[in-house]
């Protein structure tokens, strides 16, 4: 990966970036680069778009490359089958938000009766936005699991309806993208999840949660839109 950063230009996607050198996710989610639902953005188009430096990205990157040496990733998505990935997403994404919507939407509700009364102007619509989040997501993964990752398994066989998936992808897609709405409207009313001056513990586990949160659904988004769905799709054309 060393050598394709090396090269890096700036026809290459942000989602070219994040599946081939996966170290690349934590620098684009501390720069604020949208690298799951707006990966297939090039670099250029991403720096105009996030207003972000394209020198400064790229020398960046150099710096995590070459902290990583020669060494894979610890866990090699893009040499997953699709019947891996799907496990591993199933396994580690999906059991995370299984496990922490009900965590998160207790606290968010909290602090909203807690703190509403000085605060009601961003945790009320937090409460609120997290609410629609969760919902969204239950059906969100009862649709891959019981619907679209089985199908998966008749693609290989040539049993698989090739309208159906891309239906199915087309919708996950967008699913994906309003999720990403809801978190970035969540980030922009709580000024980045920054708890005001004095904030209790509660306040401040709160918006820890949902940065780590936030993290998670980027990369599991990532490992979706611009992996797994890109791979079944050069499957079925």
């Amino acid at each position: 990966m060393i050598n394709k950063i090396d090269r890096l230009n700036e026809s290459m996607t942000i989602g070219e970036i994040a599946k081939d050198f996966p170290e690349s996710m934590n620098l684009f989610y501390d720069e604020g680069i949208d690298f799951c639902c707006g990966g297939d953005r090039t670099i250029k188009q991403a720096a105009k778009e996030d207003g972000f430096d394209l020198t400064v990205l790229v020398e960046k990157l150099g710096q995590v490359s070459r902290m990583t040496g020669n060494q894979k990733s610890t866990i090699p998505f893009n040499e997953m089958t699709k019947e891996e990935l799907i496990s591993h997403i199933v396994d580690t994404h999906h059991q995370y938000v299984l496990e922490n919507l009900p965590r998160i939407e207790s606290l968010t509700e909290t602090i909203k009766e807690v703190h509403g009364e000085n605060h009601g102007d961003s945790l009320k619509p937090l409460y609120e936005n997290f609410v629609e989040l969760k919902n969204e997501l239950m059906e969100h993964l009862r649709k891959e699991e019981e619907e679209l990752f089985p199908l998966v398994i008749k693609i290989e066989k040539g049993k698989a309806s090739k309208k159906e998936i891309e239906r199915l992808i087309t919708e996950l897609e967008n699913e994906h993208e309003n999720a990403g709405e809801i978190l970035k409207e969540n980030r922009r009313i709580t000024k980045d999840f920054t708890p005001p001056a004095g904030a209790c513990n509660t306040y401040v586990f709160t918006f820890e949660k949902l940065i780590e949160f936030e993290r998670d659904l980027f990369q599991h988004i990532h490992l979706e839109n611009n992996l797994l769905f890109k791979d079944i799709e050069n499957t079925i054309s």
